[in-house]
């Protein structure tokens, strides 16, 4: 899987989202791909993984919009294999997205990978201006009054960009990650910030009576349709990040009876996220679910993962995920 990653990624560093995309980084994929590579790497120590994460991360910064202004620390939605930004028409009239919260504070957090991948500091120096002007864009445009951070800022048919106000329980940790990633490579201000997100985001997104996290809060309103697989995702991602709390055993709970009744076994994907749930708390990890992922979601002569059995498209953060569940990877390696 992480050999199929490798295997799209260009000269240049860009890692395009499936094999004939034309799209990189649509929505952070590229930052999970490279996330993958760190983790193959410090599994098996080939120096190719190595290698990819590095220009991956030049090509991240060099796309990054470092001029002065509002936009300083933030990257488009999804660009073009050069860096250029590619349109994102939306649903609602929206005409383009970018400053993805969750962009941003992966650069960071991939920083952090990479010196400990190499015990080098030379990524984190060179590129601690990136590093800053992304965190800074987070903390001073993308944070709500309350401490959360939104998902990302859209264009309309007039041109006019407005913040989107939608957190994201996903996003929370992933923000957290480069947070937290930024305060252990550079200190600053960015522990507290990372500490109140673990405090809060569990007190304000997690429902007892539902047993599990919302989707995300628009106008105060949290989101807890289950339809689809945004719900999967954050039950499966913030228990990785955060270890075993009861807020965490619920949704693990709570996504291992929704992946047993069926009711989304059609995502390969959700398998991943039941095994990175399960490692989070401290538990061994479904073999069961790695099995299914294997034998039935991979592609053998790709080393790609296919999102459902019905649609054999094979995207780098599906393989991404799949990678660091089957490595039994953690956020901050040791």
């Amino acid at each position: 899987m992480a050999d199929f990653i490798l295997s799209l990624q260009a000269e240049n560093g860009a890692i395009p989202d499936a094999a004939g995309a034309d799209a990189v980084n649509e929505d952070s994929n590229m930052e999970y791909a490279l996330i993958a590579l760190a983790a193959a790497y410090r599994a098996t120590g080939r120096e190719a993984y190595r290698a990819g994460l590095a220009r991956g991360i030049a090509w991240l910064a060099d796309a990054e919009v470092m001029e002065e202004g509002p936009w300083r620390g933030s990257w488009w939605y999804r660009c073009s294999r050069d860096g250029r930004p590619l349109p994102s028409p939306q649903a609602d009239g929206v005409t383009d997205v970018r400053g993805v919260d969750a962009t941003s504070a992966l650069f960071v957090y991939l920083l952090y990978l990479y010196e400990r991948c190499t015990g080098s500091s030379s990524y984190t120096d060179g590129y601690r201006e990136n590093a800053a002007a992304a965190l800074d864009f987070l903390l001073t445009r993308s944070r709500t009054e309350d401490g959360f951070f939104v998902s990302s800022f859209r264009q309309d048919a007039a041109g006019v960009w407005s913040r989107y106000d939608c957190c994201y329980a996903a996003d929370q940790g992933d923000v957290w990650l480069g947070l937290r990633a930024g305060a252990l490579l550079y200190g600053g201000e960015y522990a507290q910030a990372a500490v109140f997100l673990r405090k809060n985001v569990p007190a304000v997104f997690f429902s007892e009576a539902r047993g599990r996290y919302c989707t995300g809060i628009s106008d105060g309103q949290p989101d807890w349709s289950e339809d689809g697989f945004a719900p999967v995702q954050s039950q499966g991602f913030l228990p990785w990040l955060w270890g075993d709390t009861p807020q965490n055993r619920a949704a693990v709970q709570w996504l291992r009876e929704r992946l047993d009744g069926g009711s989304d076994g059609s995502y390969f994907l959700s398998a991943a996220f039941l095994r990175l749930s399960e490692s989070g708390l401290g538990e061994p990890p479904s073999a069961a679910a790695a099995r299914w992922l294997l034998s039935e979601g991979t592609d053998a002569s790709t080393g790609g993962v296919y999102d459902s059995p019905a649609d054999h498209t094979e995207t780098v953060n599906v393989a991404a995920f799949c990678v660091l569940s089957l490595l039994d990877a953690e956020p901050f390696p040791s």
